[in-house]
């Protein structure tokens, strides 16, 4: 699965957000969650805010 992620947005994230990203949808495909496959970055960074409120979500159950 390729992700296209523009350079400017890749800049403004820092790597721990990246990375978690990234294993975010590893885990998603794992689990064979359908991922939306879209052609605009608009998109993936809708998809992108929903993990993080996800994980946000997660972190004040927890803490």
């Amino acid at each position: 699965m390729a992700i296209k992620i523009s350079k400017q947005w890749a800049i403004d994230m820092s790597k721990e957000t990246i990375e978690r990203i990234i294993k975010k949808l590893k885990e998603a495909l794992e689990k064979n969650v359908n991922i939306r496959r879209s052609k605009t970055l608009d998109a993936w960074k809708v998809e992108v805010k929903k993990l993080r409120l996800l994980e946000l979500k997660e972190q004040d159950e927890k803490g």
